[in-house]
């Protein structure tokens, strides 16, 4: 098969960033295992440093972002690491685990609403497709219906012809 369109921008994007897209995609698996493996309260401990993450990527990730420059991409990591874990994502959660690792909360609480806009948008998204699918694969089957009716039809007659 061919290489869709999402992984073509992807690959140009990680490559625009001098960064290894098959590294990249290997590091998101490894932080989703991570985050469905691990407790929610280990996983602060890891945040704050009061304990080591077993994996040294996620250590270092973790110790890196209190000093680096905090931005949205950083808030949709968090988010994705609370929901592997099964924590809620709210207000106070994301307030909770942002102090955990070291940065200001009102970036990330910002970044929630926009986060939750288009989680929800893309749910609607999602349900229109399933809709439209749904309307085609009944006029599919009304077609069919109708072809098969005709053929019967057409059948029936020339079974009658044949008889008389």
């Amino acid at each position: 098969g061919g290489v869709g369109a999402s992984e073509i921008i992807f690959n140009a994007f990680c490559k625009a960033l001098d960064m290894d897209p098959a590294q990249v995609t290997a590091d998101a698996e490894a932080v989703r295992a991570y985050a469905k493996a691990t407790p929610p309260g280990t996983i602060l401990t890891h945040m704050e440093g009061t304990a080591a993450a077993p994996d040294k990527r996620i250590a270092d990730a973790f110790s890196g972002i209190g000093s680096s420059l905090y931005g949205t991409s950083f808030s949709i990591g968090l988010f994705t690491v609370m929901e592997g874990c099964g924590v809620a994502i709210n207000k106070e959660n994301v307030e909770e685990w942002t102090k955990a690792l070291k940065v200001t909360s009102s970036k990330a609480t910002g970044d929630l609403d926009t986060y939750k806009q288009n989680k929800n948008k893309l749910r609607m998204a999602e349900e229109m497709i399933r809709e439209i699918e749904i309307r085609e694969k009944k006029k599919l089957a009304e077609r069919l219906e109708t072809k098969a009716k005709a053929l019967a039809a057409k059948a029936a007659e020339k079974a009658a012809a044949a008889v008389a």
